[in-house]
Formats: structure tokens, sequence, C-alpha cells
């Protein structure tokens, strides 16, 4: 086997200290890994795409401290360069793979990842776009709907979904159709009700006014959208704060309430006996806690990437060159985006 050809220098986005988005800068000069760091369990990938996430937001105000600098990024997609020894095999050089994991670094144009964290792609026609989509969107859409993750939606069930023209929402909402359910979303504008309902959503209501100013007519508009407005059988809230008491006011009897972000802030304290009208079961989940080994990460990659390859899920993405990663994430936390994230490398 030929030795790979790896320049010494990169483009890519460091941080050197928490802020704002322009907390970011563009390092043109940046150490590319060597050969000798593909230790025999590493791979070594130029990236294609790497993936744009709320939590990127976080890392980069600081929720989440690491020692810094530090590339921002938890996944990817690119081509193999090389792979350390006992990995090789899984992963031969020039094939295509993704990548998803805490504190990964994928904004820029080379990443040295653990194997245990990559996905081998068998289909070389899948694109790289796909490849990136079915990381952490995929995954996370794969165990929030599943037995073997937060709730296993089923044909029939009462679906609401919050942020429906985000990323995860209209994934969620494909998903959840493909299964049977009957998906209400919430939006925020006419534009973003669009695209909901182009996902196949079945209800879609709008938690602002036309002025942009936030109502809460809403509440009882989706309650409407349930059998004698008797609520909904799981609610995804990816928002938080403005959000989850009218979730927790919307869940039917013996419902589910999974919270799995919080993009307006963290919600309001409750009190456990708040949960007793509707024997209402709460959850935080995290995906990390649903891939904690190779095994259930590749077979919930490969769910989506099946999902994908059929033509009944589909991503709508929005595409930013590396050097505008500030940008996206300027628009992201300005609620301004739908559709998956993608840095384009």
């Amino acid at each position: 086997m030929s030795t790979p050809s790896i320049p010494k220098t990169q483009t890519a986005i460091i941080l050197r200290q928490y802020g704002e988005p322009t907390a970011m800068e563009v390092d043109k000069a940046y150490k590319v890994p060597s050969l000798e760091e593909v230790t025999p369990t590493k791979v070594l990938i130029k990236n294609v795409f790497a993936g744009i996430n709320f939590i990127d937001t976080n890392v980069r105000r600081g929720k989440y401290p690491s020692q810094l600098p530090i590339i921002p990024g938890m996944e990817g997609a690119g081509t193999v360069v090389a792979a350390g020894s006992e990995v090789q095999q899984l992963f031969p050089m020039g094939s295509k793979v993704g990548y998803m994991g805490m504190g990964l670094q994928s904004y820029a144009e080379y990443a040295l990842i653990e194997a245990d964290k990559c996905v081998p792609i068998l289909d070389s026609n899948v694109s790289f776009e796909d490849i990136c989509g079915a990381m952490m969107q995929g995954m996370t859409a794969h165990y929030l709907t599943s037995a073997d993750g937060t709730y296993e939606v089923k044909k029939d069930d009462h679906v609401l979904i919050h942020a429906g023209a985000g990323g995860m929402g209209l994934l969620l909402t494909q998903v959840c159709k493909l299964k049977g359910a009957k998906v209400t979303t919430t939006v925020s504008t006419q534009q973003k009700a669009q695209k909901s309902k182009a996902a196949g959503a079945d209800n879609v209501v709008l938690y602002a006014n036309q002025d942009g100013t936030p109502t809460d007519a809403w509440v009882e508009e989706a309650r409407k959208t349930t059998p004698n407005g008797q609520g909904f059988n799981v609610i995804y809230d990816s928002v938080g704060k403005t959000t989850f008491a009218h979730s927790l006011d919307l869940i039917a009897k013996r419902g589910m309430v999974a919270l799995y972000g919080s993009a307006s802030g963290p919600p309001d304290p409750i009190q456990p006996l708040d949960l007793v009208k509707n024997s209402t079961k709460i959850t935080r989940p995290t995906l990390f806690h649903h891939v904690e080994n190779a095994i259930t990460l590749r077979h919930r990659a490969n769910e989506a990437l099946t999902w994908i390859a059929s033509g009944k899920v589909k991503f709508d993405y929005v595409k930013y060159p590396l050097d505008q990663a500030a940008k996206a994430h300027e628009d992201l936390q300005g609620r301004s985006t739908t559709g998956k994230l993608l840095l384009q490398i």
C-alpha cells in the first residue's frame, strides 16, 4: 500500500477563548496530524463536510469546559487518508467514513478520530452530505423514536414536535410519519410552516404573531389537533424555557415529554407533584448515552442511512464555507435557519 501524501498545514477553525461566534478564528496554517500520530486504533480523515449543531454553540460559550485552544465540531464526513494497524480492514484508504462524538474537532480539513467513533460507509453511492446528516441528527432521531431509546413511536400516536422547521424538527417529522404517527409541529413563521408541512406534518401551529412577538394562542390550537383535546402521546421539546411548561400542559395521560435540547434556555424548575395530573413521564436524554459503544453507534447510523437510501427521509441542507463558521453560529443562535447546517470543506 502506498504512503498517503499529507500536507503539513491545513485550514481550521480555532477557539482560543470562549465567547460570541466571532471568538472562532480562521487559522490557515494549522498543523495537520502526522502519520506517526495514526496509532493502531485511529483513523485520519480528510473532511468533506462538518456538521453544525446547537451544542457547538454551547461549547463555544464555555458550557462544556475543555482545555483551550480547541477546534469546535462533533461530527463530520469525508474519506480515509490513513488508518491504524488494528482498523485498516474496516477503514481502507480512500473509503467514505462518518464520525460523531464529543470533542472530535471537526471544523477543519483533517481530523484524527478513534475508530470506535467512526462509521464505515459500505455504499459508495451515498453522498457526503447524507453521511454527515446521519451522524448526530440521524442517530438522535433514531434513539428518540425507538424502543431501545426514548419512546417507541407507534401507528396513530399523536406527536408534538417543537421547532418543526429546524434540522431535527424536519427529520423527526419524517421519521414519525414513517412510523404512522399523526404529527403536529410548532414554528415561528409562515415560511417555516411551509417547510414543516412539506416534510409531512399533519398540523402546524405558529407560536409567534406576524410581527414576530411570541403568543400563547398556539397552545389551544395544538390541543385541538388531538382527539377530544386529550393531548399528545409524546412531545419532543428542543426549545426548553419558552415551551416546556406548555409541553407539560399538552401531554396526554401517561405520555412522555422528551426535553432533548434547550435552545431558549433551561426550563423553569417543576415539582414532582406537577406530574400527577397525567402521570406524565419526563426525560432529558442525550445522544451520547445512546451510542456508548461502536456497535450501537454504527447500528443507529446505518438505520438512519437506510431511511435516507429508501427515499423515505430527506434532509434539507444549508451549507456554509468553512471560513464562515461564525456566520453559521450566528444564524443558528438567531433561530433564522431551517434544515441541517453543514460546513463545506
